[in-house]
């Protein structure tokens, strides 16, 4: 907002207000020059006639004057910036899981996700499960720790596959992701609590 305050005082201090004082003064020229008498065929001063009649070359076209203008609207006006975009990413693995539950969690995989305002698009894939996935969540906590779900994500259910979702974030949900406190969890039938879970970390961008 501040930029476009900005854009919008400077269009009337150097083009707004000095068009309209060349615009006055044109037209007060264009008047006084009609109503001035002068000899019989001869031009009037500042005329310049060719074979075709040309217009005056002294005096200011009032049509050239609001061209000008637009041009210099189009000069100071720029576009609204496009939306930055922010990639976060990172492993997952499984769950701290006790030795009963060794036969039903296993696997890895990993995930991909882009920050847009607080639009955030996930990617991922998953394989090695010792049992078909059921749902995959996203959670807010910070790293090691279970936090409370706050989005459910669509898997297949399989022991393998990849998965999309968008999930459109609160702004204390977008805080979170930028405090590395967001997570995404998957489930399976034998380990309906959680099988794997990685954390969204930033991810450097390659130059």
């Amino acid at each position: 907002m501040r930029r476009h305050r900005t854009a919008i005082r400077l269009l009337k201090t150097r083009i707004l207000y000095p068009l309209r004082a060349a615009y006055t003064s044109s037209r007060m020229a264009v008047l006084g020059a009609r109503s001035a008498p002068r000899d019989a065929g001869q031009p009037a001063e500042g005329r310049c006639r060719g074979s075709q009649g040309a217009e005056p070359l002294g005096w200011l076209n009032p049509v050239a004057v609001v061209g000008l203008g637009a041009l210099g609207v189009l000069a100071l006006w720029s576009p609204p910036a496009t939306a930055q975009t922010k990639t976060y990413g990172g492993r997952l693995s499984p769950v701290p899981i006790t030795v009963a539950m060794q036969e039903a969690v296993a696997g890895h995989g990993s995930v991909t996700a882009v920050l847009a305002d607080n639009r955030l698009t996930i990617e991922g894939t998953f394989e090695g499960l010792r049992s078909p996935a059921t749902v995959a969540r996203l959670h807010v906590a910070p790293r090691a720790i279970r936090g409370p779900a706050v989005a459910d994500i669509m898997v297949p259910g399989a022991t393998r596959g990849s998965f999309k979702a968008v999930v459109q974030l609160t702004e204390p949900q977008r805080q979170a992701l930028e405090k590395s406190s967001l997570y995404i969890q998957i489930h399976s039938e034998k380990a309906p609590d959680g099988n794997l879970w990685g954390w969204l970390l930033p991810q450097e961008v390659k130059r």
